[in-house]
C-alpha cells in the first residue's frame, strides 16, 4: 500500500533511465559485495567528520554546511567525490525551494561517491506535507548518520542506482518512512532506525517500501535492492518492509522488526510482506505481528511471487491472532 503527499513528479518516463544489469552469472559476486567501511580517522576529528570519513575516506572535496541554503547549494553543486558534512542542528525543509532537500541528476561512482553525512543530531525536519529528502535520477549517492523527521514521507529514492542509506534515523512520518521506487536498482538501506510512521494514514505507514502499488504505477521494476540490519518499530503502523509486485532479486537480512503498532486497518498484518520474486529473506527477527510475521502474497493483476527463499527468520512472540505460523509462503516459494 502506498500514500504520497508530496507534489514532485518524475519529469520523464522512468523506463528511459533503466540501465544494464549484471548477467545472471554475476550475481554470486554481487551478493558478496557488501559495503565495508574503512578503519576511520584519528580521534581528534569531530563526530560528524569521523562518521563521514568512515564511508568516504578520500574525498575530492569537503563542504561543511550549517544552514538550509548552504545544504541545498552543496547538493546542487556536488560532483563525484564530494563529501557534504552537516553540522549538528535542525535543517528545515520548509526553507528549501521545493520544501524538500533534493539531490538530482548526480552520476557519481563507486570510487568517487557523493556523500551527505553527519551525526544523528543533524536533522532534516519536514513540514508534514513533503518528504524532507529526495534522491532522484542519481547513482552512488550515500546518506550517512543523519536524522529525518516530520515528513509526509521521510526519504524518497526515485530512479536511483547503487545508492546507500546507512545509520540514518527516520521518525514521525505521515505515511511510509523510506520509499525506493520508479526503476531503482542495487541500492542498500542498512543499519537504519525507523519509528513512528503512518501518523495521518496508518494503513500506508510502512517502514521501508520497495516498488509501487499497482494502483499507483503498474509494472514498477526494481531489481537487486538490499535491506540489511535495520531496526523498524515501534510506532510503525503498516508492514515494516513491504516488497511490491514486479520487484525482484533483492536481499532482506538481519532486520529487527516490532509490530506492536500494526494498525489492522485491515491489511497490515505482517512484518515483511513480499509480492515480488527471487528475494532472499533471512536472519530477520520479528515480534508482535498480527498474523504471520514473514509472508508473501499474490496480486491478481501481476505475476505471482516465485523463487523467494525465507531462511532462519525468527519470531520472539506468537502472532497476536491465533493460528498463524511465523512464516507463511505461497506455492513456488520456500521457507526453512
Amino acid at each position: 500500500m502506498e500514500g504520497d503527499q508530496s507534489s514532485a513528479q518524475p519529469d520523464s518516463p522512468i523506463s528511459d533511465e533503466i540501465t544494464m544489469f549484471p548477467a545472471e552469472g554475476d550475481f554470486a559476486d554481487f551478493w558478496e559485495d557488501f559495503y565495508m567501511p574503512s578503519a576511520g580517522p584519528p580521534e581528534e576529528k569531530d563526530g560528524a567528520l569521523r562518521a563521514c570519513l568512515d564511508h568516504h575516506p578520500n574525498p575530492r572535496s569537503t563542504v561543511h554546511v550549517s544552514s538550509e541554503r548552504e545544504l541545498q547549494n552543496a547538493m546542487n553543486e556536488a560532483t563525484p567525490g564530494t563529501m557534504i558534512v552537516l553540522r549538528d542542528g535542525v535543517y528545515s525543509s520548509r526553507l528549501a525551494p521545493t520544501r524538500t532537500f533534493e539531490v538530482k541528476f548526480k552520476k557519481a561512482s563507486r570510487s568517487n561517491p557523493i556523500t551527505i553525512c553527519g551525526t544523528a543530531r543533524a536533522r532534516l525536519d519536514g513540514d508534514r506535507k513533503h518528504a524532507p529528502l529526495l534522491i532522484y535520477k542519481s547513482s552512488y549517492v550515500q546518506v550517512v548518520g543523519i536524522s529525518v523527521t516530520n515528513g509526509a514521507k521521510g526519504i524518497k529514492m526515485w530512479t536511483v542506482k547503487n545508492c546507500l542509506l546507512d545509520s540514518v534515523t527516520v521518525d514521525g512520518t505521515n505515511v511510509e518512512a523510506i520509499h525506493i521506487q520508479f526503476g531503482s536498482h542495487y541500492n542498500t538501506v542498512q543499519n537504519c532506525t525507523v519509528r513512528n510512521t503512518g501518523r495521518t494514514i496508518p494503513k500506508v505507514g510502512e517502514g521501508i517500501y520497495l516498488g509501487s502499488s499497482r494502483r499507483n504505477r503498474r509494472g514498477d521494476v526494481c531489481i537487486g535492492n538490499r535491506i540489511l540490519y535495520n531496526t523498524i518499530g515501534p510506532g510503525v503502523t503498516a508492514e515494516a518492509i513491504d516488497v511490491k509486485e514486479w520487484t525482484r532479486g533483492g536481499l532482506i537480512k538481519g532486520n529487527r522488526l516490532d509490530g506492536r503498532d500494526l494498525c489492522s486497518c485491515p491489511d497490515p498484518v505482517s512484518l515483511i510482506l513480499v509480492k515480488g520474486s527471487d528475494y532472499r529473506i533471512e536472519d530477520n527477527v520479528g515480534t508482535r505481528a498480527l498474523e504471520s510475521a514473514f509472508a508473501n502474497s499474490k496480486v491478481a493483476t501481476a505475476p505471482p511471487p516465485r523463487g523467494n527463499v525465507f531462511k532462519n527468520n525468527r519470531c520472539t512472540t506468537p502472532s497476536r491472532r491465533r493460528g498463524f505460523p511465523c512464516t507463511k509462503t505461497t506455492p513456488g516459494n520456500k521457507a526453512y
